[in-house]
């Protein structure tokens, strides 16, 4: 871990935090006001926006310096694409197998990402 991706990692971990700690609430929020399902559908939904965004920032952050820079964007582009296909993939794994509501799924899904 060098100077440059030591405050990377430290703000990449806050902002997983944040979105958890929004995601948790939220999650709360829909089990208080409709049912376990809608809530475990909010959970549901926030994980498909924070995994795959989480490990790809993991993996883009890993080994950052400027002398590398043809790397670092080799690592961007397909990053990019296996966090695209692994939250389609996790999109319809989830609303394949457990049948879940799709409003708080997606709210979920946009709370996080805010």
């Amino acid at each position: 871990m060098n100077l440059v991706t030591k405050p990377l990692k430290s703000l990449l971990n806050r902002t997983f935090l944040v979105q958890s700690v929004s995601l948790f609430c939220v999650c709360l929020f829909f089990i208080f006001i409709k049912d376990a399902v809608s809530g475990l559908s909010v959970l549901a939904g926030g994980v498909v926006y924070i995994l795959p965004a989480y490990l790809y920032a993991l993996c883009l952050f890993s080994d950052v310096s400027p002398q590398k820079i043809t790397r670092i964007m080799c690592i961007f582009y397909v990053g990019e694409i296996l966090k695209l296909l692994l939250s389609v993939g996790l999109f319809l794994l989830f609303w394949s197998f457990f049948r879940l509501p799709l409003l708080p799924y997606f709210v979920g899904y946009i709370v996080t990402g805010k």
